[in-house]
C-alpha cells in the first residue's frame, strides 16, 4: 500500500502504519468497517453510510473517536491528500488495544483507521460486459468450528 492514511489521530504514510498486535480488532474481530464510493473526488451515497455506519456502531456498542463532522472532514482528507479521483474510502473502527480476554470491555480508546484506493467505478468493464453470479447456501454462521476472525468466507 502506498499514499497518506489515517491513523488514531494522524495523517501518515501507508507504509508508516502501525496497529498494535493487541488490538482487539486483530484478536478477535471486535470492530466494524465501512467502505464509500468516491466520484470526482467526492464522497457519494454519505447518507446510506452513515446510515449504516452509525447501526453497527450502535450494535457493538463502540463508540466514534470524533463528532460525526470531524470524521466527515477526515474522509473527505484522505480523499484530497491522495487525490483521489474515482474509487472508495475505507474506514475501521475497533474496540482498540487491551488484555486478550473475552469479556466486554468498555471505555477503551478505538482504534480508528481510514484509507482511501482507486478503483473505475464509471468505466467498469463488467458494467458493460455483466458478470457471472452463482447463487450458493450463506453458510458462514454454520461454520463455528472455523474460528475466523472475520470476512473469511467473502475471501474465497
Amino acid at each position: 500500500m502506498n499514499g497518506i492514511v489515517y491513523l488514531n489521530g494522524e495523517f501518515i504514510d501507508a507504509a508508516a502504519a502501525k496497529v498494535s498486535a493487541f488490538d482487539r480488532g486483530f484478536i478477535f474481530g471486535d470492530g466494524i468497517y465501512e467502505v464509500v464510493p468516491v466520484l470526482n473526488g467526492r464522497l457519494v451515497d454519505r447518507e446510506d453510510f452513515w446510515e449504516r455506519f452509525e447501526r453497527s456502531l450502535a450494535a457493538i456498542e463502540l463508540s466514534l473517536p470524533l463528532s460525526k463532522s470531524d470524521f466527515q472532514g477526515v474522509l473527505e482528507e484522505v480523499v484530497w491528500r491522495n487525490n483521489l479521483k474515482e474509487g472508495g474510502v475505507y474506514m475501521q473502527i475497533t474496540r482498540g488495544v487491551a488484555d486478550r480476554d473475552f469479556k466486554f470491555i468498555k471505555g477503551l480508546k478505538p482504534t480508528c483507521f481510514v484509507f482511501c484506493y482507486e478503483k473505475d467505478i464509471v468505466a467498469n468493464p463488467d458494467a458493460a460486459t455483466g458478470i457471472e453470479v452463482v447463487s450458493v447456501e450463506d453458510i458462514r454462521w454454520k461454520r463455528r468450528d472455523i474460528k475466523s476472525i472475520s470476512l473469511l468466507a467473502q475471501c474465497y
